[in-house]
């Protein structure tokens, strides 16, 4: 079970300061009041010793949505006091503003006085107090989408009138400021407020208590604001960039292994043909072979053999030796075999002619007749027909 003493600064010395001492387990209320002045905190040290968390008067703080004419980033921080420079009061130097939500273009920040955070400061320091949160109040209320949510504490009421964004205003000045707007919102009240408004009513009977609870699951202290304002920072100007760099590479790698993969069906099926021309050749020459599984293995097979056929074996034996001889520059794209005139063709395709010729002269200087005809160049491939005479054997 854990005990924590909540309090509610004002503006100054002489400001009210609400206070409650509650437990979290079972939201338990131990005690809740109303000290005249800064003063009679003196009067709480019996709690001084418990959890402390300091909720700061939103009526000290500037919240503004801020719209840029681009996506913004954290160079542009320093534009925003210059931005809202006619709607405070205080000198743009002497502000501290913090982004609390970047919405591409939109960007939700609060601003407030340095003197102001000085004398919150000064009143702990007194006291010797170290807060484990610190917080304003309006971010302890509950949101709901399209309803401001309001609450009388001691006579002046604090609303939270967006996520990100709020105020404290008295009862007179509160009842001026809506019904001066020509559509008056719809109120989540958790406290009586005068004025004919449509109203979704949750009472509760210690507005401060309420708060205190509010303040315990609240996220958006003034350190973890400025926590967020670092993460969106980071991500506008890391990670973000360095996330469309993946995505790029993404891309690039998915067209990369899309296209070796077309490629080795291409290829397979570019193998499987040359296959088929080269069991035809060798059915061709071998007539006497039944079956044949692999074409090149079966040429060395019968050239190994002695008998009649050995002139006839001779050749295909070299002609083993010449398929053996393509280098990796040049690459056979099929074969056929001419009967009638003992002729053996070769479609090969090269990167360099150069390379076609130089096995062309190869195979002559081996004894063979061979010639070059049907040169193309093409956009992708460039081709030669190779044709070995058998009578060259």
């Amino acid at each position: 079970m854990s005990q924590h003493l909540i309090i509610r600064l004002g503006t100054g010395d002489d400001s009210p300061v609400n206070y409650a001492v509650v437990e979290d387990t079972n939201e338990s209320v131990i005690e809740s009041g109303v000290l005249r002045n800064t003063a009679e905190i003196q009067m709480l040290t019996a709690y001084f010793k418990l959890d402390l968390i300091v909720l700061l008067a939103g009526n000290n703080f500037f919240f503004k949505t801020i719209t840029y004419p681009k996506r913004f980033n954290p160079s542009m921080k320093g534009s925003i006091p210059y931005m809202i420079e006619s709607e405070v009061a205080s000198d743009v130097d002497d502000l501290e503003v913090t982004v609390l939500n970047i919405q591409g273009r939109d960007v939700d920040i609060m601003a407030c006085d340095k003197s102001y955070q000085q004398w919150v400061q000064s009143v702990l320091g007194h006291y010797g107090l170290l807060p484990s949160k610190m917080l304003v109040d309006i971010f302890t209320l509950p949101y709901q989408e399209g309803k401001v949510t309001v609450i009388n504490l001691a006579g002046e009421f604090v609303f939270r009138t967006a996520q990100y964004s709020g105020m404290c205003l008295n009862q007179s000045l509160a009842l001026k400021y809506f019904r001066a707007q020509a559509a008056p919102p719809s109120f989540h009240c958790l406290s009586e407020f005068p004025m004919d408004a449509e109203k979704d009513e949750a009472y509760v009977l210690m507005p401060m208590a309420s708060m205190a609870f509010g303040a315990l699951n609240c996220h958006i202290t003034l350190s973890d604001a400025q926590r967020a304002q670092h993460r969106n920072f980071m991500m506008n100007t890391v990670i973000r960039p360095w996330l469309k760099v993946a995505v790029v590479l993404l891309a690039i790698f998915v067209v990369y292994y899309a296209t070796l993969i077309s490629n080795f069906f291409q290829y397979s099926a570019e193998g499987k043909h040359l296959k088929e021309d080269l069991v035809k050749v060798f059915k061709q020459k071998f007539p006497m072979v039944n079956k044949v599984v692999n074409p090149m293995a079966q040429f060395k097979q019968l050239t190994n053999q002695s008998g009649d056929a050995e002139l006839e074996e001779s050749f295909v034996k070299r002609l083993g030796e010449m398929l053996g001889s393509f280098t990796p520059k040049t690459s056979l794209l099929n074969f056929s075999y001419d009967d009638r005139r003992r002729q053996y063709h070769f479609k090969l395709s090269y990167r360099e002619f150069d390379d076609v010729e130089g096995l062309k002269d190869a195979l002559n200087g081996r004894g063979y007749s061979a010639d070059i005809s049907e040169i193309r160049s093409d956009k992708d491939v460039n081709t030669a027909m190779l044709t070995v005479e058998e009578s060259g054997s």
